[in-house]
């Protein structure tokens, strides 16, 4: 059984189209943000619940979001508008943290209460946790390679597990100056970003584990996810801010987009953020999900 589908119902699980930002970079020319949809639940399935992970699948066109206080993965449909899709709940799951999609349509997330990472095969409702000991897992990325990369919180590394299931091997972080790591993702051409909240630093390595550069912005007060699009433009949420600050592929500070506040398009406390690696930020902002476009 797949992920359990529900009739949609206009106008209960987002507002679209909620207003407009502008915000001037500091290259020239000038970047428009919008914010065209909230999703926040409603009657079909209740209110988002301490949402913890967002996964954005550019072939299908579909968010998901981990809702961990309701124990259950989401589907939304992303296209000219924000649909909801469907969710799934297994008694085998736990409290979901962080969400992954590979190519071959299996989902993965960290059972918070149990510390196990899970494979999910919706069509069979099978659940069970990969067999990866001695660690403890943190925020997960998948390459196009479906490698999946765990940040150990109990030592300085970062796992990567093989599509079979298993560790392929372990990139530590010794000797950067990293004190603790918050979020990962991984590029297109296999580079891993790493961002330390209480550094205030990004840290990008190659493949195999070389640093390739780091930067850190006075615009950091507390950083909390980071997102890479096609464009090599790199977005970090500022948990304390209530923004997100964009860098470029050289770290260089770029501009800014939002303010502190609970309206439509403002950022109480931004949480987790991915992009679908063109001009859409979706950003976890308390108990609702904040859809953003860049317009140029």
């Amino acid at each position: 059984m797949n992920f359990k589908p529900f009739r949609v119902m206009k106008g209960l699980l987002c507002s679209l189209l909620i207003g407009l930002f502008f915000f001037h970079p500091a290259s020239a020319g000038e970047v428009k943000v919008k914010v065209i949809a909230v999703i926040t639940g409603g009657q079909m399935i209740g209110h988002l619940k301490d949402p913890s992970g967002l996964f954005f699948d550019s072939r299908k066109k579909r968010l998901y979001i981990s809702d961990g206080g309701n124990r259950r993965l989401l589907s939304f449909s992303i296209d000219s508008e924000v649909k909801f899709h469907a969710e799934f709940k297994n008694r085998a799951m736990g409290m979901p943290f962080g969400i992954l999609k590979d190519g071959r349509g299996y989902f993965y997330t960290v059972d918070s209460e149990t510390g196990k990472i899970l494979f999910i095969d919706p069509a069979r409702e099978l659940v069970k946790p990969l067999e990866v000991d001695g660690i403890m897992p943190g925020r997960m990325a998948i390459d196009d390679k479906g490698r999946i990369y765990v940040v150990d919180r109990l030592k300085k590394r970062v796992i990567v597990i093989g599509p079979d299931g298993g560790i392929a091997r372990e990139i530590s972080l010794e000797g950067l100056g990293v004190s603790g790591i918050t979020d990962i993702k991984v590029d297109g051409e296999e580079r891993i970003y790493l961002l330390d909240t209480v550094e205030r630093k990004v840290f990008v390595l190659n493949d195999r584990g070389d640093l390739l550069m780091d930067f850190g912005s006075k615009e950091m007060l507390f950083p909390t996810s980071i997102g890479i699009s096609e464009r090599g433009r790199i977005y970090v949420a500022d948990g304390h801010g209530g923004r997100v600050l964009v860098f470029d592929k050289e770290g260089k500070f770029q501009y800014f987009f939002s303010r502190k506040g609970v309206m439509a398009g403002e950022l109480y406390h931004p949480s987790y953020l991915v992009t679908d690696g063109k001009d859409r930020i979706f950003i976890i902002d308390g108990d609702r999900v904040q859809v953003f476009r860049e317009v140029r």
